[in-house]
């Protein structure tokens, strides 16, 4: 009998123990960033990064909460939009057929999100013209503000929002500096962005973005989302490796703010990849320098104009007159309706500032969103 005793008390000791982690880790604080404690202790989900992704090492660097005051967002600098040489237009042409089935996922908006309401009378900036493949340089486009369109806190508008950061440079000395972008939301606790706002491309474990935070809707100094704070990072890998623009595509985690994810307060845009060329976006950011001043979203519509086959895979242009601080701002697919993220403010060529490309989207871009939807910070 007391042999049987010994056994059961034996037992309930092992799986008492093989409790204790679940305990453990159910009693772990819900840290927020900034508001909620030091973030710096904060475990990170770990996850394999798929073909194509390169994840940021966690760093003190990285995981560090600087709160950027408002003077400091004020001297950020508009990331300069990369822009490549001339010579390389001679490989714009037609597009390419794309490989691997098409997919889209919708974007989705919180329950408190007003709907969008297209508004009439815009002031646009409109520019028209015929040529190759139907278009010469520029491609048409109409940009306009977005709030004289509706209000930037209705869905979709609310989820593109300013991302701030410092980067060092990609050569010696490797001096940091701060920068001010475009981000929108994807999902869950991520934004997207462009590759070369979260990682300089140079090869170099330093070359991350850090103290990293996102205002989504921001205009002016009205911040009415809050602001967010970034823990985790991710690009592709021929981008981290050596720039190329194919693939310059990045995403970012961020903390959670008053117990809420990112995607819970703002909403978020859908994606689609695989798709064709040919399409029509709205392409959306926040430009910086001249002549604009940082303060307010704007927004171009435009189709299709050319294809840059000195890529790989091979990008996409559109006429688009967005200056530096729109790095990263969506390109949506289906704008109002689906609200598919399918590009992103990329770069330009030398001497065509009327004009902007993107990567196109296909299945090794869907690794990069699939790594940003499974994070869990």
């Amino acid at each position: 009998m007391r042999t049987k005793a010994f056994r059961l008390s034996f037992i309930l000791l092992i799986a008492l123990l093989l409790l204790l982690p679940l305990v453990s880790l159910g009693a772990a604080p819900n840290n927020q960033g900034p508001e909620g404690g030091d973030v710096a202790n904060v475990p990170v989900s770990p996850l394999k990064a798929p073909e194509g992704v390169v994840l940021a090492p966690k760093t003190a660097e990285l995981a560090a909460a600087h709160v950027w005051t408002a003077e400091e967002m004020k001297n950020a600098i508009p990331y300069p939009i990369p822009t490549v040489d001339e010579k390389d237009l001679a490989n714009v042409g037609a597009a390419p057929s794309v490989d691997g089935a098409a997919g889209m996922i919708p974007g989705g908006a919180p329950e408190d999100a007003q709907a969008l309401e297209l508004g009439t009378g815009a002031d646009l900036s409109v520019v028209n013209s015929a040529g190759l493949l139907g278009y010469s340089y520029p491609g048409p486009f109409a940009r306009y503000y977005v709030g004289r369109v509706a209000p930037v806190t209705y869905f979709p508008w609310r989820t593109v929002g300013k991302l701030y950061f410092r980067q060092r440079d990609a050569t010696y000395p490797y001096t940091a500096r701060s920068y001010v972008a475009s981000a929108e939301s994807i999902g869950n606790y991520a934004i997207w962005t462009a590759g070369h706002c979260v990682h300089n491309g140079s090869n170099r474990s330093d070359g991350w973005s850090f103290s990293i935070q996102f205002v989504p809707a921001k205009t002016g100094a009205s911040a009415p989302y809050g602001i967010w704070t970034g823990r985790v990072v991710a690009t592709m890998s021929a981008w981290y490796s050596s720039a190329q623009l194919g693939r310059d595509e990045g995403v970012i985690g961020l903390y959670l703010l008053n117990n809420l994810k990112i995607s819970q307060r703002v909403g978020w845009v859908g994606f689609a990849w695989n798709w064709s060329y040919q399409q029509a976006w709205t392409e959306v950011g926040y430009p910086a320098a001249a002549p604009f001043d940082g303060t307010l979203m704007y927004a171009v519509n435009s189709s299709y104009a050319y294809a840059d086959g000195s890529r790989s895979p091979a990008t996409q242009g559109v006429g688009n007159d967005l200056t530096p601080g729109c790095s990263g701002g969506p390109w949506i697919l289906s704008f109002g309706y689906g609200n598919y993220a399918n590009g992103v403010n990329s770069y330009r060529y030398t001497n065509h500032p009327l004009e902007m490309y993107s990567p196109h989207y296909d299945t090794l871009t869907k690794n990069l969103w699939d790594t940003a939807q499974a994070w869990h910070p």
